[in-house]
């Protein structure tokens, strides 16, 4: 029975008020009483269920920060409050001790590309701005893309239209913001929905620019015959695909008799992620350009680094969060 004596007292003290944070971790990791008239608070983060958005994970809040995910972090209903990746590219040139260049990178939470800024001398001075507004609607896309050089801005909108399985089948590019289409590519697709051929034209249908032929001597394998209708001219490109659709290999015969000037090999890590590209250029592979592409844990880029004849540029990124204010949004379920 004595036993027993301090269980009873301490029974008999009934429910007792919890604080929401302890001192140390902020966060009151001791278990609530449900149905006692204090607040309900799941994931024991300090906030009650009645403005906490996910009561079952505790990263997500009133007071929490917005990190460029899709998840809603401050239960205000928008997942960005126009926060944006920044991949800030550095680089160095051969010769250089240090970064000389750079470049600014702007993605949406789906690592569509926003915005893009070419900066002379680490973004002291812009050369080059590109913004691209997307507007999508189910399988098809319109993309508008304004590129400013040294101050003057050209606008090109175009419009992707793809098949029932996701095959692009036309391409429609207006470069002077009045509404017409003024050059367009249209593809013709066989039974199995793979391109057959593809035609460029310009300001008409009576005026094929460029013809392109597809041939698939097997399973894995591409041709792609390419004919400029002015000139007759034709280059050949011969390309190995993966089960995942990505080019392993390429070459191409820049004059279609036979003699291959170009060879480029790729490799791709686990994730699909390009890691490293081998180009040959030449008959004799005279001139031979190495790309490596590093990742972190996460498959954020890293480093690219590229060697042609012993000499090594190199691009170091880092990937950032930012509040950009007018940025462009992404527009769903638009007419395109």
């Amino acid at each position: 029975m004595k036993n027993l004596l301090p269980f009873v007292l301490l029974a008999a003290c009934g429910p007792q008020e919890e604080p929401l944070h302890t001192a140390e971790t902020g966060i009151d990791s001791t278990p609530q009483p449900l149905d006692t008239g204090y607040p309900v608070d799941f994931d024991r983060d300090g906030y009650p269920q009645r403005v906490d958005c996910d009561d079952n994970n505790p990263l997500v809040h009133p007071d929490m920060d917005e990190d460029c995910t899709d998840i809603d972090r401050d239960c205000d209903g928008d997942p960005t409050n126009g926060q944006y990746f920044r991949l800030q590219g550095l680089r160095t040139a051969p010769g250089d001790e240090s970064p000389s260049t750079q470049v600014d990178a702007w993605h949406d939470t789906e690592m569509r590309l926003l915005r893009q800024i070419g900066w002379a001398d680490l973004g002291l001075t812009e050369q080059t701005r590109s913004e691209y507004a997307y507007a999508i609607s189910g399988a098809d896309h319109r993309i508008t893309t304004t590129v400013t050089i040294d101050g003057t801005a050209e606008t090109t909108v175009s419009r992707y239209f793809h098949s029932a399985t996701g095959t692009l089948e036309q391409v429609l590019n207006d470069h002077n913001g009045d509404q017409e289409d003024d050059d367009w590519w249209d593809y013709e697709l066989d039974a199995n929905d793979r391109p057959l051929t593809g035609t460029f034209y310009e300001g008409s249908y009576d005026n094929p620019v460029i013809t392109i032929t597809y041939t698939y001597p097997s399973e894995n394998k591409v041709r792609e015959l390419w004919t400029w209708s002015e000139s007759s001219h034709q280059v050949l490109h011969d390309k190995e695909i993966n089960g995942s659709g990505q080019v392993i290999s390429l070459r191409t015969d820049s004059g279609n008799d036979g003699t291959w000037e170009t060879a480029t090999l790729n490799a791709y890590n686990t994730e699909g992620q390009l890691t490293q590209s081998i180009v040959d250029v030449g008959i004799d592979a005279t001139i031979e350009t190495t790309i490596m592409h590093a990742y972190d844990d996460d498959g954020v880029l890293l480093q690219s680094t590229t060697t042609t004849d012993g000499a090594t540029t190199t691009v170091d990124y880092v990937l950032s969060c930012e509040v950009v204010e007018d940025m462009h949004d992404v527009v769903m379920s638009s007419p395109l």
